[in-house]
C-alpha cells in the first residue's frame, strides 16, 4: 500500500443477497463463495473503491439477518486489482443475483477467524465510532469502511485464524495442528 495513504485497512461489507429462486440468501455464504474463489467484486458506487490497491489489508463483514450476522469473519491482502470486462465470468455464483462489478480484487493470503469479531460490540473502541454510538451502522454504508492503523490493530489485536489460504496464487489449506493460530491477521 502507498505509504502516504491514510488508510491502513478496509472492512468490506456484504448484505444478504437476492437469490435466483426469489428467496433471500445468506451474506455469509456469499462471502464464503468469494473467498473460495479468492476474488472480491467492487461496484461502480462502492465507497473507497479507488483507494483499495495492491497490498491493501481487507476484512470481511457479514451484514444482514442470517448466520454470523454483524461479525467480521476473515481478513486478506489484495494481490491484484483488475477492471472487470464485459463477457468476463462473474465473481459470484449464478444462484446469487448480484450486479456486474466495476473492479475485481484478487485476494492473496486469506485468514478465516477462529472467533468472528462482533463489530457492533467493538465499535466504541475505534475512532470511526460515530458521536452517537446507537448509529454505529452508519459507518458501514457504502459497502466499504476505511480504517486507520490504530483502529485496525485494535480491532484485530486478539484475532486468530483457523485457516490460512494462499488465495489467488495458492489454494492449499494450513495442515491440522500446524499452528496457524499464531499467524498474523491481515498484516498486523
Amino acid at each position: 500500500m502507498k505509504e502516504d495513504s491514510p488508510y491502513y485497512g478496509f472492512v468490506l461489507v456484504t448484505t444478504d443477497p437476492m437469490m435466483k429462486d426469489g428467496e433471500i440468501g445468506s451474506a455469509f455464504e456469499l462471502i464464503e463463495a468469494r473467498l473460495e474463489k479468492a476474488q472480491w467484486p467492487l461496484y461502480e458506487r462502492t465507497r473507497y473503491r479507488s483507494s483499495i490497491i495492491e497490498g491493501a489489508r481487507v476484512s470481511f463483514y457479514v451484514a444482514g439477518t442470517r448466520q454470523v450476522k454483524g461479525h467480521i469473519v476473515a481478513t486478506a491482502r489484495v494481490s491484484q486489482v483488475k477492471g472487470f470486462r464485459y463477457g468476463q465470468n462473474l465473481v459470484d455464483p449464478e444462484s446469487f443475483l448480484t450486479d456486474r462489478p466495476h473492479t475485481v480484487l484478487e485476494l492473496g493470503t486469506i485468514a478465516r477467524l477462529r472467533e468472528p469479531i462482533d463489530l457492533r460490540n467493538r465499535i466504541q473502541e475505534l475512532t470511526i465510532c460515530p458521536e452517537n454510538p446507537k448509529n454505529w451502522g452508519s459507518v458501514l454504508q457504502g459497502g466499504v469502511t476505511a480504517l486507520g492503523e490504530a483502529d485496525w490493530k485494535q480491532l484485530f489485536r486478539n484475532a486468530k485464524p483457523i485457516e490460512i489460504k494462499g488465495g489467488a496464487r495458492h489454494s492449499e489449506k494450513a495442515p491440522r495442528g500446524a499452528g496457524p493460530a499464531s499467524a498474523k491477521i491481515g498484516g498486523v
